[in-house]
């Protein structure tokens, strides 16, 4: 069985990064972004990252950097995550027409980390299964539709599994995932004794040790996801049909032996917040009154959230427009204020409620889809087993000039695989920061451990790390 962590990682434990900034990468100069996208190919490899936070961030800030030529490599663990991906890149790159700022957020989000979603999302999910079917079976199509992606690298066999789990989602019948009786399943599993009062225990976790790392969290948003498994809902209506992007099969151990059993075996400890919803450029949203929080965190997740896409699909830095119908800017750290026309308030009001409306007619029937693609990148999405194979293959050896290891997949960071890092290349390791089961003392040992499994592959450690305060270790490959 599981632990509370989970055995699939549907969401990540650390702040998205912009993986171009000065901040993340060492090596700017040397590659070429300063030259205002004439430099070279940039090659990212992300191992076991869960969610496509960084791909998001980094795509969407990339016009700050000169919009870079930019290759993501990916290597999971789980191909239902792999899917998860598929899924919400295709969303973002949704054409305007088909759906609006606004509900192109609400439903990423509520895909994202929602165990329970609404109908209308779910017809939506749906109707876009059978256009993934065609992009697992037919390559060529693919690159036709959704040009971003590229599941070429993958076996046979995972492009058979990956139809599998497309077909799995667009099944009405909600009893094969009845996500509410497993979701009780994994608490009671992992509070034993301690169910009937798990409200204490959500309680005593949130205040001692949640607060002090993400206090933009707040206690009834926390305690309402472990519950329920629902973070962000945005909507009047129904959070009632199952969440099947969420399923996955894992290998148990039952009296009559190990069987395979298809179930929700993610986190049920850490949320869905930590990826998008605890960091903000736009300052007014982490404001404090009184020493609490104005905002929560599923505010902060919808407006970083809308900020990606807007910036990605327009090359433009979001303006938020509040409810006395100013509009905000950030320009180079500055914020600007300008009024806006009250009609361009309602005007815009009606165009995101027509895209509401436009969406729910839409999502319910199959369309021959074609996606944007306005960013020279490619999302290159590699086989299973890649991580402990990918040393192995010439095309690979010193290419990558950005690798990030998940804090569940950095055993990976061996002597062998220093091969494929680019000289000069950005390592950046996730901490155990955010995994609240773990005790102070682990989480300190963790960052000695892998800052010594990254000196064994080559690399040096380019600031001190507290494994305690930090969410990422950097460290930079020396030949």
């Amino acid at each position: 069985m599981a632990d509370r962590f989970g055995a699939v990682t549907w969401w990540g434990f650390s702040p998205a990064l912009d993986l171009l900034d000065e901040g993340v990468c060492c090596g700017l100069e040397r590659l070429g972004i300063e030259q205002r996208g004439e430099g070279k190919e940039i090659n990212i490899l992300l191992i076991g990252s869960g969610d496509i936070r960084h791909i998001l961030k980094t795509m969407a800030f990339s016009h700050r950097h000169g919009k870079p030529r930019i290759r993501f490599f990916i290597i999971e663990s789980s191909l239902e995550v792999l899917a998860r991906h598929m899924l919400l890149l295709s969303l973002v790159f949704e054409q305007p027409d088909r759906l609006g700022l606004q509900e192109k957020a609400e439903l990423f989000l509520e895909l994202h980390g929602n165990s329970l979603i609404r109908q209308q999302t779910f017809d939506y999910l749906k109707a876009k299964c059978d256009q993934f079917i065609r992009f697992a079976t037919n390559l060529d199509y693919m690159a036709q539709k959704l040009r971003l992606v590229d599941l070429s690298q993958l076996k046979f066999k995972e492009r058979d599994l990956l139809e599998g789990v497309f077909k799995f989602w667009r099944n009405c019948d909600q009893g094969s995932f009845p996500v509410v009786e497993l979701w009780e399943q994994r608490l009671r599993h992992g509070l034993k004794t301690r169910f009937d009062a798990r409200q204490g225990v959500f309680d005593w976790d949130y205040s001692m040790k949640l607060q002090d790392k993400a206090s933009i969290v707040y206690s009834r948003e926390y305690k309402n996801w472990r519950e329920t498994g629902i973070a962000f809902a945005f909507r009047e209506g129904g959070y009632d049909v199952p969440n099947r992007t969420l399923a996955s099969g894992l290998i148990v151990a039952t009296p009559g032996g190990k069987i395979a059993q298809r179930g929700y075996w993610g986190d049920v400890v850490n949320s869905p917040y930590i990826a998008l919803g605890i960091e903000t450029e736009r300052a007014e949203l982490m404001k404090k009154v009184n020493d609490r929080h104005v905002k929560l965190s599923g505010d902060v997740a919808m407006y970083n959230v809308t900020a990606y896409i807007h910036e990605l699909l327009t090359g433009t830095r979001y303006i938020a427009v509040d409810q006395t119908g100013r509009k905000e800017e950030r320009s180079g750290g500055q914020a600007t204020i300008e009024e806006v026309e009250e009609e361009a308030v309602e005007t815009e009001v009606v165009r995101e409620s027509e895209s509401v409306s436009g969406q729910e007619k839409k999502s319910s029937t199959v369309e021959d889809t074609e996606f944007l693609h306005p960013l020279d990148v490619t999302v290159v999405y590699l086989p299973m087993n890649s991580a402990q194979e990918i040393h192995k293959k010439s095309k690979y050896h010193r290419l990558f000039d950005i690798v990030y290891f998940s804090n569940s997949m950095v055993h990976n960071l061996t002597g062998d695989i220093q091969i494929v890092f680019a000289p000069g290349a950005s390592i950046v390791i996730e901490t155990t920061k955010f995994m609240l089961e773990l005790k102070k003392e682990l989480s300190e040992d963790y960052v000695k451990k892998v800052t010594g499994m990254a000196h064994t592959a080559g690399c040096k450690i380019l600031k001190p790390c507290n494994g305690l305060a930090d969410a990422h270790a950097f460290f930079k490959y020396e030949q």
